[in-house]
């Protein structure tokens, strides 16, 4: 009969042989892609398929060379999917201890250049004199309490910035039976450079919450931008948008911006 002491250690072992997918697998039902279920090529291949990376190397000059920001990168697909297309300087922050693990799985699975960091990556604007290329900020500003002073802030680090945001829609959104149950009817406004802007809350509901696949804000709510007013504090943040697609995957209504600062 076995000790406690022997239960305990055997479940902190793996004694199949060692392969790939064993590492996947200590993540098995949270990944967003369903990566434990995927080959390596099947990886890649989904990877491929996300058009956001591709965006940035189509758009920016020196792309390849340019010293990548990323904040929020979830299970690391777009990070994959930026190497793919050439880029070799990337450092990505995640503050979801989950999605830093299978971060750090997909990096070893594919030997990956990038710097993974565990952390905010707000306190990272505030505290670190850095300048670069290219921040790439996909699915995070609409988990931001404060989305506008973010944007403020990524004009004084980067040359170059792609944003893949929601936006406010009301007459979208009143259509979603669950997403209009998040928003609470409370908004704030904020004045920018005289211009006024209005925040809209929306908060994160328990399941929401309580699913091992979350991937949102550090707070129980965010604050999103309608459409012109996204637009408009990304041009205050000293950037001009080169390019914009709306995503027609999404229910929800969303944008690809990329966008640089002249001189």
């Amino acid at each position: 009969m076995p000790s406690d002491s022997a239960i305990q250690i055997t479940d902190r072992l793996i004694t199949d042989a060692p392969l790939e997918a064993n590492a996947f697998a200590l993540q098995k039902g949270a990944w967003k892609y369903d990566y434990e279920k995927l080959t390596l090529d099947e990886i890649i291949a989904n990877a491929k398929w996300d058009a956001r990376p591709r965006y940035c190397a189509e758009t920016f000059p020196e792309f390849k060379d340019l010293d990548i920001l990323e904040f929020g990168p979830s299970d690391g697909y777009n990070t994959l999917g930026l190497e793919l297309e050439g880029a070799t300087k990337i450092t990505s922050i995640e503050a979801n201890v989950g999605a830093f693990i299978r971060c750090l799985i997909l990096k070893n699975a594919f030997q990956m250049k990038t710097k993974f960091l565990l952390g905010d990556f707000l306190k990272y604007l505030d505290e670190v004199n850095r300048k670069v290329g290219l921040i790439y900020a996909s699915g995070v500003l609409y988990h931001l309490v404060d989305p506008i002073d973010f944007l403020l802030k990524c004009g004084d680090k980067s040359q170059n910035l792609f944003i893949w945001s929601f936006f406010y829609d009301p007459e979208v959104i009143s259509k979603l039976d669950f997403e209009k149950t998040c928003f609470s009817g409370e908004t704030e406004e904020k004045i920018v450079s005289g211009r006024k802007f209005t925040y809209y809350k929306r908060y994160y509901q328990p399941e929401i919450v309580a699913d091992v696949k979350y991937a949102g804000g550090l707070l129980p709510y965010a604050n999103w931008l309608t459409k012109d007013d996204l637009f408009a504090a990304i041009e205050l943040a000293g950037y001009k948008i080169q390019r914009h697609y709306l995503d027609t995957h999404s229910k929800v209504p969303a944008y690809n911006i990329l966008a640089s600062k002249s001189g």
